[in-house]
């Protein structure tokens, strides 16, 4: 590990300590002013709503311990977007076509 990156220095991240049945990371978060916090680190899953608190988390290479990358809220650029063609003609379907005046 870098110096710059060893856990302790005044920074965010969590350790993973165990991992659950269904996949999950459980976890203590070590807060920047040096609190403790246990916690459970959920997988996204295509299909499944994202909670408001997500954060995006990146694991350090060859470690357990994940870095905070930022909110998941604060990754969002405006509202969904129908991003395909079939998504389009399904909603226009079910709610007609947009008007054109």
């Amino acid at each position: 590990m870098e110096d710059d990156k060893v856990p302790g220095k005044g920074e965010d991240f969590f350790v993973q300590i165990g991992e659950t049945d269904g996949g999950q990371q459980v976890v203590v978060h070590h807060q920047a002013d040096h609190s403790l916090k246990l916690g459970v680190l959920h997988p996204m899953r295509d299909g499944m709503s994202i909670p408001g608190d997500a954060i995006l988390v990146r694991r350090r290479e060859g470690t357990s311990i994940w870095d905070p990358e930022g909110d998941i809220a604060s990754l969002k650029k405006g509202p969904s977007k129908a991003v395909t063609r079939a998504y389009r003609d399904g909603y226009d379907r079910v709610f007609g076509p947009k008007d054109s005046n």
